[in-house]
């Protein structure tokens, strides 16, 4: 079949193939066209970067430079927090419509090209319709239908390309909403950083108006504490003062007590602070004071009427730390030769007048020393009044080889102190360099003149006149020598006297030599009958049975009136 030739003379395969080369020109101009596209958007990335960078650097500087030395950490967070969200935001933004007008111009030059391409197609179709119609047609069938699936791929691309543009508007956005939630905790931050730092403001002024407060009072305690202050124009009870204790169940004879503390012992200290707490030992005495090597904080005193409790310190000793006697080498003691320390605190004491006023008895106890000041006025009872009170007097509370001062528990009157304080040269000047202080005061005691009384129920000391927890009559048990000893018999000397009162209202006793053992509790043998706190037999029943085996535990029976073996 001969070739059809078009109306300018050229063949239907020329306009064919010149129609070829036109397409494959626009898809290069496209395709370049779209690698600018690529590059520019690739340019504009950079350059927003650079220049985001350069803006935050510049912000910085600036804020570095603004940026005052009081500004706390917490507020330098937040600040660097809020620029991070400002630049992040500007950056969006920026990026966002840089991104939208490259796709704008994309999908302009893909609309042309489309354009282009449907006229080419149309100018190929007439012309070769005028040769060969069928040929044409299916030529341009097939070009058309190639050049539609051409630009039904641009047209994907330039979909992808929007998906794209969509998804970066998204994350654009997610970008923000994620700056907006960190300003708005920055910002919360800053709140609360602000309410501490008013806060620390607040509790710093209220440290300041607490310790001038302590400060007010601790200088009027300070002002009194020599003093018995009495009552005031209105006939109010004492003001609190620092060496007001809380005696408890009897209030006469009056006593005033108190300790030489090592504040290096830490079970001492503890022991001494626990008593204050709680109350008991020396701090139940009408008045007490605590002496150490330095000023230390033991607790809460009394308070005022507005609630606010005076504070307890022990009273500073400068005394030097001694070392322990020995018998071999000539001293008089293997304990401490502490003596110079109890000169100085006995010095400290007198120089108070603290002992003077409205004071009957005072009495030194150990730390370890636990102590009912209650059941010592018993025994000091008979010697408080009359005209006896104005000569000198103290306990001997120890009997072995004869009367002898343990130094657990002493106790002299007010008369002995108001001696002492004249004539406390005579007492320096013994040859106390290998003595205990118990020993240094005792004989101190028999150069000033004063009456040695003998009470050897004083002290249940383990070293002398031992006695356990458990015996009421004792007013004082050594030693104990940390908290949880201490407590430990104090509370059982404590559940002893009650079950001492139950025993005495049930008129329990034990009869360890019965005459009758057919009727032991009414034919007891005279002197073999103990009663509850006389004797280890007379404590329990059980105590009772281990005294023989003719023992037995008795009562009075009131509506039998006899005693019956209980």
């Amino acid at each position: 079949m001969e070739e059809m030739k078009a109306s300018n003379g050229s063949t239907v395969k020329d306009v064919v193939k010149s129609a070829k080369a036109k397409v494959d020109a626009l898809k290069a101009k496209l395709a370049k066209a779209v690698a600018q596209v690529k590059k520019l958007a690739s340019n504009t990335t950079t350059t927003a970067k650079v220049e985001s960078k350069e803006t935050t650097t510049t912000v910085v500087k600036q804020k570095r430079t603004t940026t005052t030395q009081k500004a706390t950490i917490t507020s330098q967070k937040a600040t660097t927090v809020e620029r991070k969200t400002t630049t992040a935001e500007e950056k969006a933004t920026t990026t966002e419509k840089k991104a939208k007008a490259k796709v704008d111009a994309l999908k302009a030059k893909l609309a042309k090209a489309v354009a282009q391409v449907k006229k080419l197609a149309s100018n190929t179709t007439t012309t070769a319709k005028v040769e060969s119609k069928e040929t044409t047609t299916t030529v341009v069938k097939q070009k058309r239908t190639t050049t539609t699936q051409k630009a039904t791929i641009t047209s994907q691309k330039a979909t992808t390309v929007e998906r794209k543009t969509t998804t970066a508007e998204e994350k654009a956005t997610t970008t923000e909403k994620k700056a907006t939630t960190t300003k708005e905790k920055a910002t919360t931050t800053e709140k609360k950083a602000t309410t501490a730092k008013e806060k620390a403001t607040t509790t710093e002024q209220k440290a300041t108006t607490a310790e001038q407060t302590t400060a007010t009072s601790e200088k009027k305690s300070d002002t009194t504490i020599a003093k018995d202050e009495g009552k005031d124009k209105k006939g109010d009870a004492k003001k609190p003062d620092p060496s007001f204790g809380w005696p408890a169940e009897v209030y006469w004879p009056r006593l005033f007590c108190w300790s030489v503390m090592n504040k290096d012992n830490p079970q001492e200290v503890s022991t001494m602070k626990m008593q204050v707490k709680l109350h008991i030992g020396i701090s139940s005495c009408e008045r007490f004071a605590v002496l150490s090597g330095v000023r230390m904080y033991l607790g809460e005193g009394h308070k005022w009427k507005n609630g606010t409790a005076v504070k307890v310190y022990s009273w500073r000793n400068p005394a030097k730390a001694v070392p322990m006697g020995n018998l071999q080498a000539g001293d008089e003691t293997n304990s401490f030769k502490n003596t110079e320390i109890f000169i100085n605190a006995w010095n400290i004491l007198l120089s108070s007048k603290i002992m003077e006023g409205d004071i009957d008895w005072i009495i030194k106890a150990d730390p370890d020393a636990v102590f009912f000041p209650e059941r010592l006025r018993k025994h000091v009872k008979p010697f408080s009044w009359g005209k006896q009170t104005k000569t000198p007097m103290y306990f001997k509370n120890c009997n072995y080889k004869g009367p002898k001062l343990y130094g657990a528990l002493e106790v002299f009157n007010q008369a002995a102190m108001l001696k002492l304080n004249k004539h406390m040269a005579w007492c320096t000047g013994l040859p106390w360099g290998g003595w205990g202080e118990d020993e240094f005061i005792d004989k101190c005691m028999i150069r000033l003149s004063a009456k040695a009384l003998q009470d050897y129920k004083l002290v249940g000391d383990h070293r002398c006149m031992s006695a356990e927890c458990e015996a009421t009559d004792r007013a004082s048990f050594h030693d104990y020598k940390s908290p949880e000893l201490y407590q430990n018999c104090w509370n059982r000397s404590k559940n002893s006297e009650k079950y001492i009162k139950k025993m005495a209202q049930g008129h329990f006793f034990c009869c360890t030599s019965p005459g009758n053992h057919a009727d032991p509790c009414n034919t007891c043998n005279p002197g073999a009958s103990t009663k509850p706190n006389q004797g280890w037999c007379g404590s329990s029943k059980r105590q009772c049975k281990g005294c023989g085996g003719g023992s037995e535990w008795c009562k009075f029976d009131k509506k039998k009136k006899k005693n019956v073996a209980a």
